[in-house]
C-alpha cells in the first residue's frame, strides 16, 4: 500500500509539473506552437479555401435566382432546342458571310473586334487578379483564426490536464484511504498522457486534431469528462460508484481484490 501510495504521488506530481510547464509554455512561446502546427494549419487552410471556392457566388439571393432560372430553362427547353437547330442549319451560310467580311482589310469591324477582344482579355485578367487578391486575403484571415484557435485550444488542453492531475494529487493527500480509487483515475490520466505525447512527437496532425474543434476533440473531451466524473465521485460521493466499478472489474478477471468506499 505504501509503495502504491508513493508511486501515485510521484506520477501525479510529475503530471502536474509537466502540464504546468506546458501551460506556461503556451503563453511564453506561442509562436513555437504555431511553427510546430504548420502542417496542420496548411491542411486546414486548404480545406477551408476549397470550401470557399466551391461556395463562391452561392449567396441566398443568387440561389433563388438560380432556381428561378432553372424553372424558366425547363419550360423553354424545347423552344431553345428548336432555335439551336435552326441556327445550326444556317451556320454554313453565316460562316461564309462572316469570313468574307472579316477578310476585307478595309472593314472597320476588324479593328473594332480586335479592340473588343483585347478589352475582354484585360477585363478577365483584372477579374482574375481581384479574385486572387480576395483568396490571398481570405487565406491570411483563416491562418490567423486557425492559429489563435490552436493556441487557445492548446491552453485549454494543458490547463484542464493540469487541473485534473493537481486535483488527484491533492485528493491523494486529503483522502489517503482512496488509493485504489485514485489508481483508476491515475491510470486514465496516464493513458491519455501517453497517447497525446505519442501524437505530439510522431503524429502532429493527429495531436492537433485532438485539441482542435474536431470529432477527435469531442472524443477527448468525453474521455476527460469521465475522468472528471470519477474525481467528483471520490470528492462528493465517497467513491461509491468508482468502488463498485473497481470491484466489478476485479470479479471479472477473477481477482480476490476488493476495495471499500472512502
Amino acid at each position: 500500500m505504501i509503495i502504491l501510495n508513493n508511486t501515485l504521488k510521484i506520477f501525479l506530481l510529475f503530471g502536474t509539473i509537466l502540464f504546468c510547464a506546458i501551460f506556461i509554455y503556451s503563453f511564453t512561446s506561442p509562436y513555437k506552437i504555431e511553427k510546430h502546427a504548420t502542417g496542420f494549419i496548411k491542411k486546414q487552410i486548404q480545406y477551408q479555401v476549397n470550401e470557399k471556392i466551391d461556395n463562391f457566388g452561392k449567396s441566398s439571393s443568387e440561389n433563388k435566382l438560380i432556381k428561378f432560372s432553372q424553372k424558366i430553362l425547363k419550360k423553354n427547353h424545347e423552344r431553345i432546342n428548336k432555335l439551336k437547330l435552326a441556327l445550326k442549319n444556317k451556320l454554313p451560310e453565316k460562316i461564309a458571310s462572316t469570313v468574307a467580311i472579316m477578310q476585307d482589310l478595309n472593314c472597320e469591324c476588324r479593328n473594332r473586334y480586335s479592340k473588343f477582344v483585347k478589352n475582354v482579355l484585360d477585363e478577365t485578367i483584372l477579374n482574375l487578379e481581384e479574385i486572387n487578391k480576395k483568396i490571398v486575403t481570405f487565406m491570411k484571415m483563416k491562418y490567423m483564426q486557425i492559429v489563435q484557435s490552436i493556441i487557445n485550444d492548446f491552453r485549454i488542453f494543458s490547463g484542464s490536464n493540469l487541473l485534473f492531475f493537481l486535483l488527484a494529487l491533492i485528493l491523494l493527500f486529503l483522502k489517503p484511504q482512496a488509493n485504489s480509487q485514485l489508481t483508476l483515475v491515475a491510470g486514465l490520466l496516464f493513458l491519455s498522457t501517453v497517447i497525446c505525447s505519442y501524437f505530439y512527437i510522431f503524429e502532429q496532425d493527429w495531436f492537433y486534431n485532438i485539441i482542435y474543434q474536431d470529432f477527435f476533440g469531442y472524443f477527448y473531451l468525453l474521455y476527460m469528462g469521465i475522468v472528471f466524473l470519477f474525481l467528483c465521485d471520490i470528492i462528493f460521493n465517497k467513491a461509491r460508484i468508482t468502488t463498485r466499478i473497481i470491484n466489478f472489474i476485479a470479479n471479472i478477471i477473477g481477482s480476490a481484490f476488493q476495495t471499500i468506499p472512502c
